[in-house]
Parts: structure tokens; C-alpha cells; sequence
């Protein structure tokens, strides 16, 4: 009871400590560096870059970033603990935002200063891929995060801009804040697609 109740409390320190650090030092690149440094502990890590996410149709997650001097990737993290089970894994999915100015529907002053905690869903699932590492736990579990930064740029996409996601559906950018549901968007279909989790 001690060592899962250990676990836990560390998973939800992993996470807080992650949300609190700002953009400058943590961006999607630093971000997915980081989580190639789990490679040592066993877990399978696929690190998609934009060619390969361009070449999979991720039109979505790409559109949020495309403004962005910093690149935007989508990190997979398998834990086996059963390598010997033929049940689909559990996923866990989250956003990776890790600063949102809004895009061209730009936050204003007092919304804006604290944006690089929209990377929050992301941290959560590192949170709990730190807790299953701890426990070493007997279950297959899948960890996805979409990176991207919602920036204001040459490239940005655009009120208007219709774009069309991994899942082949089209959609219309009404507001470039709300940019959440594309990154998970693609990030979901992916881990629908090639790993159909329970």
C-alpha cells in the first residue's frame, strides 16, 4: 500500500513539475528529448516528426504548430509489463501545448501569461507513465502526447483555413484558440488506428 500510495503522489509530482515549467525551457522538442532519456527503462518510444506526421495526413496537430518556430512532434510510449497477454493495451492520450497564444485569435494580457500550462494533458500522462515506471506494473499501457506551439508566426494558420485531419474528416478553423481538439484529434486517431487500445 505504501510503495502504490508512493507512486501515485510521485506521479502527481512528475506532472506538477512539469506544468510549471515555462516554455522557453520546455518546448516540444526539449519535451520529446526528455522522454527519449525513458528509453533506459525499458519502455518502447516512437517519436514521429513532422515529415512522418505530414506523410500520415496529420494535417491537425501540424496546423497548430505551423506558425511555431519550434517543431511539433507526436510521442508514443509503450509499456510491455505483459508481454505474454493478447488484451489490447489502455491508453492514455493527452495535449501538448506547450504555449498557446491563441494564434491570430489572439489572448490578451491577463490570459496569455500563464499559457504554457496548456501542455497540461500531456504532463498528466507523463504524470502516469512516472507512476506505472515506479510500480512496474503487470499491465500493457500505451502513453500518447501531441506536441505542438500555438504561436503567431508567417505560416500561422488562419481563421477560415479548412484543414483536413488523419480521420479524413475536413474542418473549418473558426477560432485558432481553440486548437486542443486538433492536436488530440490526430493524436487519437493514430493510437486507434495502429494499436485499437482497450
Amino acid at each position: 500500500s505504501i510503495k502504490y500510495a508512493k507512486s501515485v503522489y510521485d506521479g502527481i509530482e512528475a506532472t506538477r513539475n512539469l506544468v510549471t515549467v515555462p516554455a522557453n525551457i520546455l518546448n516540444p522538442k526539449k519535451f520529446v528529448d526528455e522522454i527519449n532519456k525513458l528509453k533506459k527503462t525499458g519502455l518502447s518510444i516512437e517519436i514521429l516528426d513532422e515529415k512522418k506526421m505530414k506523410s500520415l495526413g496529420m494535417n491537425a496537430l501540424l496546423g497548430v504548430g505551423q506558425g511555431s518556430t519550434n517543431s511539433s512532434y507526436l510521442a508514443i510510449m509503450r509499456w510491455n509489463g505483459d508481454k505474454s497477454s493478447k488484451e489490447k493495451p489502455v491508453a492514455f492520450v493527452g495535449k501538448g501545448v506547450t504555449f498557446d497564444t491563441g494564434g491570430l485569435n489572439l489572448k490578451p494580457t491577463g490570459s496569455m501569461e500563464d499559457m504554457y500550462g496548456d501542455k497540461g494533458g500531456s504532463c498528466a500522462v507523463i504524470g502516469a507513465l512516472s507512476g506505472t515506471l515506479e510500480l512496474g506494473s503487470s499491465k500493457n499501457i500505451l502513453f500518447a502526447c501531441g506536441f505542438a506551439e500555438n504561436a503567431i508566426g508567417s505560416a500561422v494558420y488562419k481563421p477560415g483555413d479548412i484543414i483536413k485531419g488523419m480521420n479524413g474528416l475536413s474542418v473549418e478553423i473558426g477560432n485558432t484558440d481553440a486548437e486542443g481538439r486538433l492536436v488530440l484529434g490526430d493524436t487519437m486517431t493514430y493510437v486507434q488506428r495502429n494499436f485499437k487500445p482497450k
